[in-house]
């Protein structure tokens, strides 16, 4: 078979699964309901907003560490973890105005 033929020159495993049946994968089975889990939980504070958060939800999974490997898919793709902001920049206070002087 020419996949796993390929896999092999590769030295990687190569595990075959049924399209659209997610349970013959814990791995997929187990990051899908993460993601419906966090859906849920925007969709219980903002139901018609879901589709904007979206990105940030892929974002945060992508920047967290999984504990299959160990590390981070951003680093695992890519051999870096993007750099993030910690705290957001309150409003107000950059050096546009619109702060406590300002009012």
């Amino acid at each position: 078979m020419f996949w796993k033929s390929l896999f092999q020159v590769l030295g990687t495993r190569l595990d075959m699964s049924t399209a659209d049946h997610p349970q013959t994968d814990g791995q997929t089975e187990r990051v899908n309901r993460v993601v419906e889990d966090i859906l849920r939980s925007v969709c219980a504070e903002a139901p018609r907003r879901w589709s904007e958060v979206l990105p940030l939800v892929e974002f945060a999974l992508n920047n967290a560490v999984h504990a299959s490997t160990g590390l981070t898919p951003f680093y695992v793709t890519g051999l870096a973890n993007p750099r993030v902001q910690l705290t957001p920049p309150r409003r107000g206070s950059g050096l546009s105005g619109g702060g406590i002087a300002d009012r």
